[in-house]
């Protein structure tokens, strides 16, 4: 038997930015010390996620295949 996936993206990102009403509200608000805040609405962040998708695509990777990032 298959166990069921959940997808937090699905559910935090992409409904949220499916209503007109919420593309421009912020869905992330970057803080970088001696910076200025870097505010990214649900429109900025389906797009972002897309070209990561298809980048990810492009070297290859499959649905279902996991991958790890290191972020510093």
């Amino acid at each position: 038997m298959k166990s069921k996936e959940y997808n937090i993206a699905l559910d935090c990102v992409d409904k949220n930015g499916q209503s007109l009403h919420n593309k421009h509200k912020p869905a992330l608000i970057y803080v970088k010390e001696g910076s200025a805040p870097v505010k990214l609405n649900f429109a900025n962040v389906e797009g972002l996620t897309h070209r990561m998708a298809n980048a990810f695509r492009n070297l290859g990777l499959e649905k279902g295949q996991r991958i790890v990032l290191r972020l510093q």
